[in-house]
C-alpha cells in the first residue's frame, strides 16, 4: 500500500511540476508578446510604418499617354494644383475635349484641367503626335493638401482621333501617386 501511494505522489508532484513550468512558460513569453504589440503600434501611431510614405511616386496612362513622374508636381494649400507633362503616344494627332482630374481625398474633390495654361475649348484642343503637354489642375480640395504627404489622383481624359471625328470619342484613365510640395 505504501508504494501505490508513494506513486501516487510522484505522478502528482509530476502533473504540477509540467503544469507550473507551462504556466510560467505562457506567462513569461506572454507579457513579451505583450511589449512587442505595445512598440508596433507605437510605432504605427508616430508613421514610422506608413506604407503610404515608403511607395515610390508613380504615374500611369498605358501606352497612350506618356507621363514622366519626376515632372509631377502638385504644390500645397497657397497654389492648390497640379502640374505634370503628358506625352502623345497614340501614333496620330488626337483631339482632347476634357479633362477631369479627381483627388482621393474625403470627400473627393474635382480639379478644373488646362492645357498649356489654356482652357480647354469647346471645340477641343488638337494634340499633334509625338509631342508634349503641360497639364495643369487647379484642385478645390487644396485646403485639405498636407505637405510632404502622400496623394493619390485620378485622371480622365477625353479625347477623339482628329483624322477619325468626334462620333469616335473616346476616354482613357490614368493615376498619379506623387508627393504634395
Amino acid at each position: 500500500m505504501k508504494s501505490k501511494s508513494h506513486k501516487f505522489l510522484r505522478n502528482l508532484t509530476t502533473r504540477n511540476s509540467k503544469s507550473q513550468a507551462a504556466l510560467e512558460f505562457l506567462t513569461t513569453y506572454a507579457w513579451a508578446f505583450l511589449v512587442i504589440i505595445i512598440m508596433i503600434s507605437a510605432l504605427a501611431y508616430f508613421g514610422v510604418l506608413s506604407p503610404s510614405k515608403l511607395l515610390p511616386d508613380r504615374c500611369n496612362f498605358g501606352s497612350e499617354i506618356g507621363c514622366d513622374k519626376n515632372r509631377m508636381i502638385i504644390n500645397n494649400v497657397n497654389d492648390n494644383t497640379l502640374t505634370m507633362r503628358l506625352a502623345n503616344n497614340f501614333g496620330t494627332a488626337v483631339t482632347v475635349t476634357a479633362v477631369t482630374v479627381t483627388t482621393d481625398i474625403t470627400p473627393a474633390g474635382s480639379c478644373t484641367g488646362q492645357i498649356n495654361d489654356l482652357a480647354i475649348p469647346a471645340t477641343g484642343f488638337s494634340w499633334a503626335s509625338d509631342t508634349t503637354i503641360t497639364l495643369n489642375a487647379d484642385c478645390s480640395t487644396g485646403t485639405k493638401l498636407v505637405e510632404k504627404e502622400k496623394i493619390k489622383m485620378s485622371i480622365e481624359v477625353d479625347y477623339y482621333s482628329t483624322s477619325a471625328g468626334e462620333a469616335y470619342g473616346k476616354i482613357i484613365f490614368g493615376e498619379i501617386f506623387t508627393t504634395i510640395q
